[in-house]
């Protein structure tokens, strides 16, 4: 008969080191899995925040709209190098403008207003009027100063629009983390680097289409975000061009 010879000490080692080696190489493995699937979490969080950005933009935008009577001041489409520079008319030549300021007619209504048993003057009090031609601003300088935030892409809403595109309304931050913006101008022919229907001879025309190029601090590289916007608003085509003259659009 054979007799069992039992684990030696040498062996038991071994094994154990064995052991601690799969276990740590287990351990990297799970938490590389939980730092690759992290970042990918994070990544798809800040592709959706910027889907939801660009939507915004989107309906912003397309809502542009003037009326065609060129002694009708309560409506404008006006792309200019800064706020400051809206009462002047026009942005630097060979710069992209960098503030977007427009009407836009049948706003969207509050939804509490629809459930309310407020009679309008209460409803006007508490919410603002409703509805109309409203004015519409983009900027990342704002025209007043926003409480409580700093920086960023603004966005100033006023209900009614009053004719005066340099003030008025509700300011909000729509996007901290927006480090610049510009806006270039399809008049049918060519993009244009600003645009401003109030210097416009006759009737008053908007582009066909607005593209908007912006950055983000959250952005790893030097990359930029491109957005091209079809204002469904605009007569200008290809075949019915807008012309750009010493400054006017015809």
């Amino acid at each position: 008969m054979r007799n069992r010879r039992g684990i030696t000490l040498i062996e038991l080692l071994v094994a154990l080191v064995i052991a601690a080696i799969i276990a740590a190489t287990a351990a990297r493995s799970f938490s590389f899995a939980l730092t690759a699937q992290q970042r990918l979490d994070d990544a798809h969080l800040r592709d959706q925040r910027i889907r939801a950005f660009e939507q915004r933009l989107v309906d912003l935008i397309r809502g542009a709209e003037v009326t065609s009577s060129a002694t009708n001041e309560a409506s404008f489409f006006i792309g200019a190098d800064s706020p400051d520079s809206l009462s002047g008319g026009g942005g630097l030549e060979g710069s992209n403008a960098t503030s977007l300021t427009f009407t836009t007619f049948g706003g969207r209504i509050n939804a509490s207003t629809l459930d309310s048993d407020d009679d309008f003057e209460t409803l006007n009090q508490n919410v603002g009027p409703q509805g109309g031609v409203t004015e519409v601003s983009l900027s990342m300088t704002p025209v007043g100063t926003p409480t409580g935030v700093e920086g960023g892409l603004y966005l100033r809403e006023q209900k009614p629009a009053d004719g005066d595109p340099t003030q008025g309304g509700f300011e909000s931050q729509l996007n901290a983390d927006v480090t610049n913006i510009s806006f270039e101008f399809f008049d049918g022919e060519a993009w244009q680097t600003s645009w401003d229907t109030r210097t416009q001879q006759g009737v008053r025309r908007i582009p066909a289409a607005v593209r908007v190029t912006y950055n983000l601090s959250s952005d790893t590289n030097d990359q930029s975000h491109v957005l091209v916007i079809r204002l469904p608003h605009s007569d200008v085509t290809v075949d019915n061009p807008a012309t750009q003259t010493a400054g006017a659009t015809q």
